[in-house]
Parts: structure tokens; sequence; C-alpha cells
């Protein structure tokens, strides 16, 4: 996840990477570690899985969110 990371420009205020992992929890888990690596950046990110309201995804994703 370094280098997806290393490559957002947080001045950009659109989706620049997209990570598919195949299980629930490795998404939770990723997105973990995306947000401690990335914690002094203004990076943001957001974690959506199937089974789940559209809706909410739909509202989170109208925010600023970049991996």
């Amino acid at each position: 996840m370094i280098p997806a990371i290393n490559m957002v420009d947080e001045n950009v205020n659109s989706i620049q990477a997209l990570v598919l992992l195949p299980t629930r929890e490795l998404a939770f888990q990723t997105s973990k570690v995306i947000k401690d690596l990335s914690k002094y950046t203004k990076i943001e990110t957001m974690v959506t899985t199937g089974g789940t309201n559209c809706r909410d995804d739909v509202l989170r994703l109208q925010k600023d969110v970049h991996i």
C-alpha cells in the first residue's frame, strides 16, 4: 500500500487508487493499514463491501475520497 499512498495527490479530490480484496475482513484490515500509514497526510480512504446499502456508499463517495 505504500506505493499507492505515495502516488496519491492530496490536492486532487477524486479517487486515485482502487484496491479490490476477496473478503470483507481483509478489506477492513487493509483500510486500517492505509489509515495508519497516511495518518499525517490529508488522504481519505473508504471501504465498501457487498451486502450493504448502496445509498450510504453513494453519500460517502460525494465527500473527498482518494483511496
